[in-house]
């Protein structure tokens, strides 16, 4: 084994336990609170990316999206927080156009800017409200948000090691030239098995059980959207991780960009398929 592939899997060794015991044991509001620093790490990490100048102005803008989630951890119901996912949802669905023009948004200009910082805001507070509505709002909510994060590392565990087995065709070579169909194939294939298992574990079968399947799926491909956007902020700027916060893995943001994109479609598609 490699020292970077060593490296990215003591960390992982290391991380996956320690957010499964705060899913399961924080109380609400010290889970409400973990959440919302992850994702504020993670916009801060962002702010960087979308090529805001200035830490003062960075902060500024932290501070806002700190401000609204409290806001919505004291007074959103869980309503409020479903619109909150539905709209992150759609704005996933409107980026496809930025990965079939990636030079979307590229440069310095204040406009390219302020669009990519209000994006990032909006996605990170849809990924906090899917959170929070799968764990707090459902029943079994724990359970579900752990089967949400093992489809999401599960098959992102398994395109990475099928694409270095299988990968010759690139998925989105001017974006992330590492990225194999595949690897994407390897993902999917490996994603069955572990939703099915989850479901399974949680209660479901027959037609509610091949519905989370495809929720699982349809998630799955969302995940590797969330990767290749964060893909094209760092090739506009010029890095190649978002921070060094993990070790192996990168920043927040190199760790996180999977779940992100995938948690308010988790949370969606959980509340109409369990309710």
């Amino acid at each position: 084994m490699s020292s970077g592939l060593a490296t990215r899997v003591l960390t992982g060794l290391v991380l996956a336990p320690t957010v499964v015991l705060a899913i399961v044991f924080l109380p609400a509001p010290a889970f409400a609170l973990l959440v919302s620093v992850l994702m504020l790490a993670g916009f801060w990490e962002w702010t960087r990316l979308a090529g805001m100048s200035g830490r003062p102005l960075r902060a500024a803008a932290l501070a806002v999206l700190a401000a609204g989630f409290a806001a919505l951890a004291l007074r959103a119901g869980p309503q409020d927080l479903l619109v909150l996912a539905w709209v992150a949802c759609g704005f996933w669905l409107l980026a496809l156009g930025w990965l079939r023009w990636p030079r979307l948004g590229a440069g310095a200009g204040t406009g390219a800017v302020v669009l990519k910082v209000a994006a990032g805001a909006l996605l990170l507070a849809g990924a906090w409200a899917g959170a929070i509505l799968v764990r707090e709002h459902l029943a079994q909510g724990p359970g579900w948000l752990i089967a949400c994060l093992a489809v999401v590392y599960g098959g992102d565990s398994a395109a990475y090691f099928s694409g270095r087995r299988f990968g010759r065709r690139k998925l989105a070579p001017a974006i992330s030239p590492g990225k194999t169909w595949a690897g994407l194939y390897g993902a999917l294939a490996g994603t069955v098995p572990v939703a099915l298992a989850a479901g399974w574990l949680l209660g479901l079968s027959g037609g509610r059980l091949a519905a989370w399947l495809l929720l699982a799926l349809a998630c799955l491909l969302l995940s590797v959207l969330g990767d290749l956007i964060e893909s094209v902020l760092k090739r506009q700027a010029g890095v190649k991780d978002s921070g060094r916060l993990f070790p192996g893995h990168g920043g927040v943001l190199d760790r996180g960009d999977s779940l992100f994109a995938a948690l308010p479609a988790f949370a969606v598609g959980l509340f109409w398929l369990l309710a």
